[in-house]
């Protein structure tokens, strides 16, 4: 990541989040040509993350999460929704 993109994204930051107390943010920044995150990566860093910090209902139960399904082509996504979506629609 060039050394300016970092510094911006620090400043800016530290801008955006100066009257906070208490608080954590974690930002990612990186660059989209060399070393790029893939978002199977991305979607297992957000799965395991409101595993451990549920996010709570009307009710005060945490809400279940599941892994999210992802599909290497439209033909695979598309079987899926037919299948789980609109079929049971249909009955």
């Amino acid at each position: 990541i060039p050394g300016d993109m970092v510094v911006n994204s620090m400043i800016v930051s530290m801008a955006v989040h100066s009257g906070d107390r208490g608080s954590q943010f974690i930002y990612h920044v990186g660059s989209s040509v060399q070393n790029p995150v893939r978002y199977s990566k991305i979607v297992e860093c957000g799965y395991r993350y409101f595993k451990a910090n549920p996010c709570y209902g009307k009710d005060g139960k945490p809400i279940i999460v599941r892994e999210v399904s992802l599909f290497s082509n439209m033909e695979r996504f598309r079987r899926y929704m037919a299948l789980y979506h609109k079929l049971p629609l249909g009955v």
